[in-house]
């Protein structure tokens, strides 16, 4: 059966950051502005709450996910980035919704928290994409500002994209970029953006939804 939400297309406005700080508390603030509104029709939820949050200036793109009501931390593994707990997205900077093998301008990050309580320094690990068009030259984790914070009941995980690390990145000539995610915690079903795995989200720029930088 084919799910409701394969049928929808779906697009959210990115509101505007001040310049990016390292050293500031918030990369992207949590507040309804910024937050990604998750679309459900009657698929009922986990019982862990996930919020995903995004900014953007000319210096690049924030994204921020808030993990609660975990049954115990995160375990990380940067040598399985594609399969450990975190949160993986993908972007499309040209939003090119007819193509289905990812061009040059489509990229797949792999945000991992850290496995320890606390304030830590978190990786991020951008990943091939299968069935690609063109080969990209991938970013190096030290090249991607990456924070977390975990406690007993989730974590808070921060990240940078830098415009330079977004082939085609562009707020003015190109606003409309294609997003995916797919969060995963073990012990617990993987939460998408739409729909799932049952369609090849991870490789078809296709099945990507639009935000719109404003």
């Amino acid at each position: 059966m084919i799910p409701a939400l394969f049928a929808f297309r779906f697009e959210w406005p990115v509101p505007r950051l001040d310049p990016w700080k390292k050293d500031s508390a918030n990369w992207v603030p949590i507040d309804s502005q910024h937050r990604l509104q998750r679309v459900e029709l009657g698929t009922g939820t986990a019982g862990n709450s996930l919020e995903v949050y995004l900014g953007w200036n000319a210096e690049g793109l924030g994204v921020r996910c808030l993990a609660g009501n975990l049954p115990d931390r995160p375990v990380s593994n940067p040598l399985q980035a594609s399969s450990t707990d975190g949160l993986q997205i993908w972007i499309d900077t040209r939003n090119t919704q007819n193509i289905h093998r990812a061009s040059r301008f489509c990229h797949h990050f792999c945000c991992l928290p850290t496995t320890t309580k606390g304030a830590q320094k978190g990786v991020v690990i951008q990943q091939p994409i299968a069935r690609a068009k063109d080969e990209q030259a991938l970013a190096n984790p030290d090249e991607i500002p990456c924070r977390s914070r975990v406690d007993a009941l989730g974590y808070d995980l921060e990240v940078w994209l830098p415009a330079g690390k977004l082939e085609g990145f562009d707020p003015i000539g190109s606003p409309r970029l294609s997003f995916y995610y797919r969060w995963i915690h073990h012990g617990i079903p993987d939460q998408f953006l739409t729909v799932g795995l049952e369609f090849p989200v991870d490789a078809d720029p296709s099945l990507w939804q639009t935000i719109v930088l404003s």
